[in-house]
């Protein structure tokens, strides 16, 4: 009767084993892309050859980013911005001798800006609809700046000048706070927050210049859409594990 009763322990004990094998599950990732558009007025500093210059990229960025565990996805940015200033005239005037005086100034500048960044999910609750981040990473960004001015008399072109400077590739650390708002099973609404600081080595007086502040800190701030899809993480069913055979 013990060796009857002994044998049914062990088999219950082996089957339950089994059944809890079966039943905890492995949970495998499957990384997820996403596409997105922002609102965007971002300010970096710049070095050019002679001098440095606060500049900007707005309004809009684009961005592609791919999921690649629950928490961290990482994204790529691309923002450009072309400005034109066009002054005709820029003054008018009347010379000693009664001509008309007035002179022309147009200028044009340039600038791009590639911000790399991975977003850390701080919200504990992976599911809630709202979702806070933290954002950290490098940005590359350069610029072009030119210029032209005349003056006329009569409306003849007396003297001009010309003016061109570029800043090569320049590369910005960057850290700040994300929100996102998720509207249904791919769309969510993105609000970032970060500030951007030259690598380039620099006094805090020309930060204090450049920026009107001694780090040389600018600020970045994004507002938009962002389109997730591929496949959410699935379940996979581990693999049973072989009951031990008892000791004789």
């Amino acid at each position: 009767m013990k060796t009857i009763l002994s044998t049914l322990l062990l088999c219950t004990s082996m089957l339950g084993c089994g059944l809890r094998c079966q039943a905890q599950p492995t949970l495998v990732y499957t990384p997820r892309f996403s596409i997105g558009v922002q609102t965007a007025l971002n300010r970096y500093v710049v070095f050019y050859p002679t001098s440095a210059n606060t500049i900007g990229i707005k309004p809009w960025m684009a961005t592609l980013g791919v999921q690649l565990t629950p928490r961290l996805l990482v994204q790529v940015g691309y923002g450009y911005s072309q400005q034109k200033t066009v002054e005709d005239p820029s003054y008018t005037g009347t010379t000693l001798t009664g001509q008309q005086s007035s002179g022309v100034y147009r200028s044009e500048s340039r600038t791009w800006a590639v911000p790399v960044l991975a977003r850390y999910t701080l919200t504990k609750n992976a599911k809630s609809r709202v979702q806070f981040d933290a954002l950290g990473g490098t940005t590359l960004a350069s610029a072009h700046f030119s210029s032209y001015a005349d003056r006329r008399i009569d409306g003849q072109i007396i003297s001009s000048t010309s003016y061109g400077d570029h800043a090569p590739l320049q590369l910005y650390a960057t850290a700040g706070l994300g929100a996102r708002v998720r509207l249904g099973k791919h769309w969510h609404v993105v609000w970032d927050m970060s500030l951007n600081r030259n690598l380039h080595a620099t006094s805090r007086y020309t930060n204090l210049e450049a920026t009107g502040n001694r780090w040389g800190l600018t600020r970045s701030t994004n507002f938009g859409v962002q389109y997730r899809f591929g496949w959410p993480p699935r379940r996979k069913p581990a693999e049973p594990v072989a009951p031990e055979t008892p000791a004789p």
